[in-house]
This record gives C-alpha cells, sequence and structure tokens, in this order.
C-alpha cells in the first residue's frame, strides 16, 4: 500500500507548472523560513508552507512581512492545536516545486519534513543537518547549500527550479532512497545507536 501511495505521489510532481517553493514544520527562528522567504521573494518565487507558530516574536519580528506581501502562503497558526491537517499537508506537498530546509546549529534529528519530501519524490535543497549527512548524497538524492548563506541558497534555487531535468534526476533518486530506508529499518538503525551510546557511556 505504501508503495502505491508513493508512486501516486511521484505521478503527480509533473502536472503542476506554478513555481512554489515549499516549506514544512514550526515557525522557530532556526529553522529560518525568514533567509528561506527572502530569497525566494529576491528571484520572484512564491512560497507555501505548513505547520505552527511555536516563537510568535520571531513569526512576527521576521515571518508575518513575507505573508502580507504574498510572498509566503502559511497553513498553521498559533500552537500545536493548530497545525494543519495530513489531507492538507499532503496535497501541499503535491504543489511544491521543491521543498527547501534551511535549518541553522544543531537542532534537527530527521529533519522529517525533508523525509517525507523525499518520499514523495520532491526534490529538495536543505542545509547538512541531522541524518540528512548520512542519506544524502549533494546533486545526486538532494542539494545542500551553506548554512545562512543567502547568496549561495539563491545560487542553487534558482539552478534548481531551471533545470527540470536535474529536478527529476534528484526525485527520482531520493524516492529510491526514501524506499530503502523503511520504518522497520529505521527502528533497528536507531536501536543500534542507541546501544553503541549507552555502552560508551557505562564504560
Amino acid at each position: 500500500l505504501m508503495l502505491r501511495i508513493l508512486n501516486l505521489a511521484f505521478s503527480d510532481y509533473k502536472a503542476n507548472k506554478e513555481i512554489n517553493i515549499g516549506y514544512v514544520g514550526r515557525i522557530v527562528p532556526w529553522k529560518k523560513l525568514d533567509l528561506i522567504c527572502e530569497a525566494s521573494k529576491e528571484l520572484g518565487y512564491k512560497v507555501i508552507g505548513s505547520g505552527y507558530i511555536d516563537k510568535s516574536n520571531y513569526y512576527y519580528e521576521k515571518i508575518v512581512k513575507y505573508v502580507n506581501d504574498k510572498t509566503l502562503i502559511f497553513n498553521g497558526g498559533m500552537g500545536r492545536q493548530n497545525m494543519a491537517m495530513p489531507a492538507e499537508k499532503d496535497n501541499l506537498y503535491k504543489k511544491m516545486t521543491i521543498l527547501v530546509m534551511a535549518t541553522e546549529g544543531e537542532y534537527e534529528s530527521g529533519p522529517l519534513p525533508a523525509q517525507e519530501a523525499m518520499a514523495r519524490g520532491i526534490p529538495v535543497l536543505a542545509t547538512k543537518k541531522g541524518t540528512l549527512r548520512d542519506r544524502g548524497e549533494d546533486g545526486k538524492n538532494i542539494v545542500f547549500f551553506k548554512e545562512n548563506d543567502k547568496e549561495d541558497l539563491k545560487q542553487k534555487m534558482k539552478a534548481l527550479i531551471q533545470d527540470e531535468n536535474k529536478r527529476m534526476e534528484i526525485r527520482k533518486k531520493a524516492w529510491e532512497t526514501a524506499k530503502n530506508f523503511p520504518e522497520e529499518k529505521m527502528s533497528w538503525d536507531f536501536g543500534k545507536l542507541y546501544c553503541k551510546v549507552l555502552n560508551e557511556f557505562n564504560k
């Protein structure tokens, strides 16, 4: 069933010709949605996002201006109780040209949205964080950009948007990567990692 769902998501991608820069996640400073919006606006792209507002000060100081000028179409509200429903998030993924994750620092273990996008065959442009270090091969199943570097983000975003053949190659490889990491394998891998850390701690 899961492979059938992934195949359906994969086949939907090319039908959407509108350029949409995707974002999925909480609204917090370290996820750098403001950087994504600023870079996208300068390139003339729209950002579509889903999640919930965790840090309201950051939202009102850095993000709301992009909502007001229509750069960002955001599906969410204050607090976890205002997260988008799963079906709404699925529909959002279908509209994305690429997904961008711009996290700074070492806050991410996943990041889960990037893995969800890869499972749907959505090309991902991201900083090298969390498990993306292990699963991501730059230029093959993902594109990495330098943390907090707007010009590098813009250059790679524009190149990926303009090169449809490259996007199709990356999304195919990303989908293949996701297929090779089912929940059972992830559970075993994390279990082995926890045991290794525990053994080191108890020495």
